[in-house]
């Protein structure tokens, strides 16, 4: 009979105060007697405010709170549950927990020349390269390999990027690979390798003018006119038979109005 005149308590899946909380877990709430969905969900709130969904999965004695998307990183949140009655209408006093979650260490891109590397995509020989991570990183821990080469890495101030050179690298099919064991200031490792298979390959860049009018070159077919470097920049080419059975291409340049280099 003297248990039934105790209060229900709670408890939460975290510790007060805890940190390298994961990010992709749900909190659960666990009451010592039966509370109605209805009745936590006026009492609960989460802070930083994270879109989330509260279900009871044990009877109506535990409760997750399972955030809709990962919770941030690096960032303290607070539980708090304002006091509430069970099924029974015994008290739940109030209660408070405040955790950190941690962080994973990862990739975020690598770039050549400013512009991002996708999987499969091409740089140019001697190319210089930046793997950009999300935090500053333990540069001893990091071992970056160009093919089957270790490569060297000058890093930023700040630890979250590094730069390196493909100068030297022969053209075809290249692998990057940071090996696994790389882990930032803290000591989070990131999770196994990562790996990008992209390649090195010339590249014939073409210079163009942006001209205010359509522009209509004409270039002779014969020995004088060779190379025909920049033709293939044009909009539209058209090649007849001129006087004494010449051949000549007459180049339009494209709607954006890019001028077309004749030599």
């Amino acid at each position: 009979m003297y248990a039934n005149t105790l209060p229900t308590t709670v408890n939460l899946n975290v510790h007060d105060g805890e940190k390298d909380v994961r990010t992709d877990g749900p909190l659960v709430l666990r009451f010592t007697r039966p509370v109605t969905l209805a009745a936590v969900e006026a009492a609960l709130t989460v802070t930083p405010t994270t879109p989330a969904t509260l279900t009871a999965v044990l009877g109506q004695t535990e409760y997750d709170w399972a955030p809709t998307a990962p919770l941030a990183e690096l960032t303290t949140y607070t539980v708090t549950l304002n006091a509430l009655a069970d099924v029974g209408h015994h008290p739940v006093k109030a209660a408070q927990w405040t955790f950190t979650t941690t962080i994973q260490p990862r990739v975020l891109s690598i770039t050549a020349g400013g512009a991002g590397l996708i999987e499969g995509g091409e740089i140019d020989p001697a190319a210089a390269l930046q793997i950009n991570f999300n935090d500053a990183m333990d540069q001893e821990s990091v071992s970056v390999t160009l093919g089957a080469k270790t490569t060297t890495l000058k890093w930023s101030a700040d630890g979250k990027s590094a730069s390196m050179s493909t100068a030297g690298i022969a053209s075809g099919p290249l692998v990057i690979q940071i090996a696994a064991g790389a882990r930032d200031q803290t000591g989070h490792s990131i999770a196994g390798s990562f790996t990008l298979k992209t390649g090195v390959y010339y590249h014939d860049h073409e210079k163009t003018t942006a001209l205010k009018f359509p522009a209509l070159i004409q270039i002779p077919n014969d020995e004088f006119a060779r190379d025909q470097n920049g033709l293939q920049a044009a909009g539209m080419v058209y090649e007849y038979v001129a006087e004494g059975g010449t051949r000549t291409h007459r180049a339009s340049s494209a709607p954006c109005g890019r001028a077309v280099s004749s030599h």
